[in-house]
């Protein structure tokens, strides 16, 4: 998979934002059927949605489209319509167990065989955004192999435990973390909730680096200009890239001297240090040809 930083949700009833999302530099544009559109609106937003996947993909962005729920009566029409070569994945809202994905799994392969689209084409991400999803989060992550990367669904999450949003997020810690830790012991990526306040730059700087710290490796935006602070916060800096490529070195050279640890600038550098920097310098490298990283 390449990189999913940012993830930006689109109103599929919109063409002239479905147009726009084309030149824009997230990671992947997510086109919306579910709560962006009202339910007078959704046959011509998959019809329009529908028309505009050739271009979507042929930008360069991944294309995940958010579908409605697996029991709603939407779902196979939203499916029938975006499922194609054209398309990377969808996303699922308010996933509650493996059940859910297995059917989903079902029905998209039922789609890929009829519109001859490859076998495991088109990728899952469940949002997790109930107790009940945060209990079950890494038998849902594991539940398939469509399945990418598990995201996490604060204002759903916080209405489900019928509590307020707070600007410090203590009530949502706990299961954004709980998800971060069951997405990476699946071997999942992590995708943090969007960021609601649009004009607030600092907030969004502060929960994108705590997501971050978490464990999450992108996060979604519900406008452009989100888009850059987040790429930027889930890419290494040129700073980061070259101590690990400094930690390695003075690893490895211990490593041919029979050792098991090393010190680098008065700290103690071990496997565990080492293997964390290993993974940073895979993720630069990723990233590489994406949006400029951090100075």
């Amino acid at each position: 998979m390449e990189p999913l930083r940012s993830l930006l949700f689109v109103p599929a009833n919109r063409e002239r934002f479905l147009r726009k999302a084309q030149g824009l530099s997230a990671d992947a544009v997510v086109p919306d059927l579910e709560s962006g559109v009202p339910d007078p609106e959704k046959a011509r937003a998959r019809q329009m949605l529908r028309d505009a996947l050739p271009a979507l993909a042929a930008s360069g962005q991944q294309v995940f489209v958010r579908v409605n729920a697996i029991d709603s009566v939407y779902i196979w029409d939203d499916l029938n319509a975006v499922i194609s070569q054209h398309l990377t994945g969808v996303t699922l809202p308010q996933i509650e167990s493996a059940d859910d994905i297995r059917r989903l799994d079902e029905i998209i392969t039922n789609l890929e065989h009829g519109k001859h689209v490859p076998f495991g084409h088109v990728r899952i991400i469940p949002f997790i955004e109930s107790a009940l999803g945060v209990a079950r989060a890494f038998e849902i992550a594991t539940a398939s192999s469509r399945v990418v990367a598990v995201a996490f669904g604060a204002e759903d999450f916080t209405a489900d435990m019928g509590v307020s949003r707070s600007p410090e997020g203590h009530e949502i810690l706990y299961a954004r973390n709980q998800v971060a830790v069951m997405a990476r012991a699946a071997h999942k990526l992590a995708i943090d909730a969007p960021f609601v306040t649009i004009d607030d730059h600092d907030g969004l700087a502060r929960d994108t680096s705590l997501a971050l710290q978490l464990g999450f490796k992108g996060k979604f935006a519900i406008h452009p200009s989100q888009i850059d602070l987040i790429n930027a916060t889930f890419s290494p800096s040129e700073e980061e890239i070259g101590q690990a490529k400094r930690v390695l070195i003075a690893f490895e050279r211990a490593e041919a001297e029979g050792e098991g640890t090393c010190s680098l600038d008065g700290k103690m550098i071990d496997t565990a240090i080492a293997l964390r920097a290993q993974k940073l310098l895979r993720t630069a490298e990723s990233v590489a040809h994406k949006a400029p990283a951090r100075s």
